[in-house]
């Protein structure tokens, strides 16, 4: 084997680890997240929402005014969870459904 291949493959295997271990601590903190009904969600949502979308700062700002601290990255990886992987916004309506799948 060639030696430079193997330890770039080390390399990416160990940044897929993190990206794991990332996604599975977001996901964590996000369930803990809870909100008292849709009503109180759309609230929180519209409190912190510029434009009709929160973005990663709004975002972060909402997680960390219900008590929550979340890294930059944790930050980003909850919005892909949340409006899917390419978008970098959450719009009302996925913040009501990503809620209201967390409360069953």
């Amino acid at each position: 084997p060639y030696l430079p291949d193997m330890v770039v493959g080390l390399y990416m295997a160990f940044l897929a680890g993190m990206y794991l271990f990332m996604g599975f601590s977001t996901s964590k903190k996000l369930k803990e997240l809870k909100l008292q009904g849709e009503e109180e969600a759309k609230s929180v949502f519209n409190t912190y929402a510029e434009g009709g979308v929160l973005d990663k700062t709004t975002f972060g700002e909402l997680i960390s005014k219900q008590g929550f601290e979340f890294k930059e990255q944790e930050i980003d990886a909850a919005i892909m969870m949340i409006a899917g992987e390419t978008k970098e916004t959450v719009t009302e309506e996925e913040f009501i459904a990503w809620h209201a799948t967390t409360m069953v």
